[in-house]
This record gives C-alpha cells, structure tokens and sequence, in this order.
C-alpha cells in the first residue's frame, strides 16, 4: 500500500509540474513580439519550473553533506525561481478567469437581445387577426378568381355596381386573411429560431452568473467580488507552483523504493557489524566527561583511512567504549556521529557513511532502551578517550 502512494504521489507531482510548466510556457510565449521570441520566453520559462522541482533534492543532499554554501545559494535560486513561476501563474490564472468572465458577460448581452426579439414576435403573432391556414386563403381566393365578376369589374380595381363592390370586399377580405397567414408563418419560423438561439446560448452560460464561483463565495463571507476574484486566482497560482515545487520531493523522500536504495548500498557495512557483534551488550557506565565537539582534523584523517581500504568501525564497539548512561544529559546524533568519526580517527578505522551509521545507531539505540525525545538521544553521552580525557 506504501509503495502504490508513492507511485501515485509521484504520477500526480509529475503532472503538477507539467501543468505548472504550461501554465508557464503560454503566459511567457504570449509576451514574445514574435512567435519565435515567445517560444524562446516560453521554454526558458518552462525550463526554470523543471529546475525548482528538482533544487529541493538538490538542497537536501547539499545539507546531507554538509555543503552550507551550496545550501544557501540553492535556497535562493528556488525562492527565485518559484517567485518567478508564481508571477507567471497568476497572469495564465487571471487572463483565463477574466476571458472566462468577459465571455459570459457577452453571451448574457446577446441572450438578452434574443430574449427581447422573441417576446416582439410572440406578441406581434398574437396581435394577428383570425385567419385559417395560408393554403386554404390561397385555395379560396382562387375561387374567388374564377368568377365572373371578377372579370367584369376588372379584378375588383373598377367595381361599380352593388353586387360587384359587395363581390369584391370579399375579395379583399381574402386577401387580408391570406398576408395575415403569410405574416404568421413568417413570425412562427422567426419565433422557432430565436427561441433555438436562446437554448444554445443558456447552454453556453448565458443568462448564468459571469463568475458563479466569485458569487457564492463573496456572498457566504460578505465579501467584495473584486477582491474574491482576485484572492481565487492567488490560491489557484499557489496551489500549482506549491505541489510542481515540492510535490516531487515530499512524494519520494521518505518513500520506500528510496529506503530500499539506501539500504542495499550500505548493506556491506551493516552486514559487517552484525556478524562482529549480532546483539549489542548492555552499555555499562563509566566516568562522566564533556562531550566531544566535532573535529575536522580527525574527521579528514578517518576519510584518508576510508581511502586506504582501512576496516569500518565496528558500531557496537563504539558504544561499548564511549557511549555511557549519564542522567540528566542528552546528545543529538551528529554529536554522536562526531564522537565515532573522532573514534574511528584514533582506531585507524574508516568511518561508515552518515545516513548509514544514523539507522545503525537508531537500531542499537532500540535494543539497549536508549530513550530518543526529538532529535536527542537523553540518558547517554559520548566519552572521550582516555588520552584525549588527560590531555583535556
């Protein structure tokens, strides 16, 4: 179950960075006076959010190692970087959120046109005079035209007897009734259409707020839109350049395919102390002395002896001579590591690698009961020897 967190806490850091990286990319390429010059903008842009993502391994192994200055001037370059990534999230976040909105505004403007031009029509249908349908008004005013005094009155543009006027205002009659049909299924195709307009523009947002996330969460605080808008684009920004930065480096620093690594490297020595001394003895106490500082001069000399193909101190021994139970005391582990490096110096042994003598020690720390509050080991400290002890 471990394992496959860390699979997917690294899938999903590795998207963070690409996304990040886009967000970066196009903002970037969107500022180049040519299409040349933004892809140039965009993938120096890019090519930072790759490097932040990878600067906190890089910081750690510098502290691992003791390299402060690398520290210091790496710490730096992410806090740039990541500043420079951030401002460029929040310009790709706040020119989408505002075409977002200015989009919706639009669609609102023309949905309220259509809405305005279907209630016209409907209104002007139903303002209509009663008519039957325009096929049948055709078929009757071709009757019509059929009689004879039709004729004699010259289609009804000269009627001067009775019958022929009374004739003929049935005729106009007709064709009043006929425009008034025509009129009406013009206004019915007008009306179809406009209400098909509005549907499709309520489906694209229209008629919707510009920004329905700003609305609700200025109106449950009691806030400014303006200010909601602005402080939602910020923790958007934020929420991308935070899991690209350090994703990665949260998802594989404690995961167990990197815990494997360190221990099938540092397996010779651990294998070298179990067959010396499989079970660490009690620790037995002895007079009490000052803690040892660290000393760089015996530290180099326990590297030359490392160099040399000189034995590895052999960790229960260490203990067994110079890790003694005092009450009240309590020593953080580079101490410790100080006192074997300081150790293996006057042994001519070479010291084991830091990261594998702290699971070493922790290990023997366990099985002799010593009590560990934070970064302290309390209870014990780290005696020197006793040349050392009567030079002092």
């Amino acid at each position: 179950m471990r394992f496959l967190a860390t699979v997917i806490g690294i899938i999903a850091a590795l998207v963070m960075i690409a996304v990040s990286g886009s967000m970066n990319f196009l903002f970037m390429k969107s500022l180049g006076k040519t299409e040349l010059e933004g892809v140039v903008l965009g993938s120096a842009s890019a090519a930072a959010d790759m490097l932040k993502a990878l600067l906190p391994f890089w910081i750690a192994w510098a502290w691992t190692a003791r390299r402060m200055m690398f520290v210091g001037v790496g710490s730096l370059v992410f806090v740039f970087f990541s500043a420079f990534s951030l401002l460029s999230a929040l310009g790709f976040a706040a020119d989408n959120r505002g075409h977002l909105a200015e989009t919706r505004e639009g669609l609102t403007a023309t949905f309220e046109t259509v809405s305005r031009d279907l209630s016209e029509a409907e209104a002007r249908r139903s303002g209509l005079p009663k008519h039957r349908p325009a096929s049948v008004v055709e078929e009757a005013l071709s009757a019509i035209k059929q009689d004879k005094r039709f004729t004699s009155s010259k289609q009804c543009e000269d009627a001067t007897a009775q019958a022929s006027r009374a004739f003929c205002e049935g005729y106009f009659s007709t064709r009043a009734e006929l425009a008034a049909a025509i009129e009406d299924q013009r206004l019915a195709a007008t009306v179809e259409r406009l209400k098909s307009e509005s549907e499709k523009l309520k489906e694209q947002g229209a008629g919707q707020d510009k920004d329905p996330q700003v609305s609700i969460v200025s109106r449950l605080f009691k806030l400014d839109e303006g200010m909601v808008r602005n402080g939602l684009v910020i923790f958007a920004a934020l929420l991308v350049e935070v899991g690209s930065g350090l994703g990665l480096f949260l998802a594989t620093s404690h995961s167990e395919i990197f815990k494997r690594r360190r221990e099938r490297d540092d397996r010779p020595a651990t294998d070298a102390r179990a067959q010396t001394m499989p079970h660490a003895p009690p620790v037995t106490p002895a007079a009490s002395a000052p803690l040892l500082s660290f000393n760089r001069g015996r530290a180099e000399l326990s590297r030359r002896y490392a160099m040399e193909a000189k034995p590895v101190g052999d960790i229960d021994q260490f203990c067994l001579e110079r890790v003694h139970p005092a009450d009240d005391v309590a020593v953080t582990l580079p101490e410790v590591y100080a006192g074997y490096e300081t150790w293996c110096g006057e042994m001519a042994f070479a010291p084991m690698e830091r990261g594998a003598f702290s699971r070493a020690f922790d290990d023997v720390a366990q099985e002799c009961g010593i009590m560990r509050a934070g970064g302290q080991f309390v209870g014990v400290r780290i005696a020197r020897s006793e040349a050392a002890a009567s030079v002092a």
